[in-house]
C-alpha cells in the first residue's frame, strides 16, 4: 500500500517525470503486475515520463522501453528493449528429425552462418538475418529434413547487463 500511496501523492501535482526506486519492491505477483501496467499506462496515455531504478532487470525488460546502465556511477549504455534494427542477425534454432542432412543443405547458402549441432537433441542452431528464414525454411523441406520446431534465442537483459559491465565481476 506504501507504494502506491507514494505513487499516489507524486502524480497530484500532475508532474512531467516520475522517479521511482525499485517501483515493485514488497509487492506480491498480482500487485507486481498491477503496478507495472499502471506505470505503463501513465507513460503511455498521461504523457508522463516514468523513471525507474532497479536491480530486478526481469521485471525491467517487461515494464520498460528503454534502459540505461550505470556502474560505479558512470554511464556504460543507453538502448532500447524490444526493438531490434533490421540489419541485425538472429540467432535462431531449428529442431529438425535430421540435424545432419539440415545441416548439409544448410552449408549450400552462403547467408547462413552454422552456430552448432546437437544430434543429441536434434537441433541446428544458426545466425541469420530475419529475411534469410524463409528460405532456410524452404531449403530444408525441399532437402526432406523435417521442420519440428523454430526457435529465436535472445539475451535476457541480466545477460546483456552481464555483458555491458563486464560479467559482474567482483572486485
Amino acid at each position: 500500500m506504501r507504494q502506491r500511496l507514494g505513487i499516489a501523492q507524486a502524480l497530484l501535482h500532475d508532474p512531467s517525470i516520475l522517479i521511482l526506486d525499485e517501483p515493485t519492491n514488497g509487492l506480491d505477483p498480482a500487485g507486481i503486475r498491477e503496478m507495472r501496467d499502471y506505470l505503463k499506462h501513465i507513460a503511455k496515455e498521461e504523457g508522463i515520463a516514468v523513471l525507474v531504478s532497479s536491480h530486478l532487470l526481469s521485471e525491467m525488460e517487461l515494464m520498460c522501453s528503454r534502459v540505461v546502465v550505470i556502474q560505479e556511477g558512470k554511464f556504460v549504455t543507453e538502448r532500447a528493449i524490444g526493438e531490434e534494427k533490421q540489419e541485425e542477425q538472429v540467432t535462431v534454432n531449428f529442431r529438425v528429425h535430421d540435424p545432419q542432412a539440415a545441416l548439409e543443405a544448410l552449408h549450400k547458402l552462403d547467408s547462413v552462418e552454422v552456430l552448432g549441432v546437437q544430434t543429441d537433441r536434434k537441433e541446428v542452431m544458426v545466425q541469420v538475418k530475419d529475411e534469410a528464414i524463409p528460405l532456410i525454411i524452404k531449403v530444408l523441406g525441399d532437402a526432406g529434413v523435417a521442420i519440428y520446431r523454430i526457435e529465436e534465442m535472445k539475451q535476457s537483459l541480466e545477460e546483456e547487463f552481464l555483458k555491458w559491465t563486464g560479467g559482474g565481476r567482483i572486485a
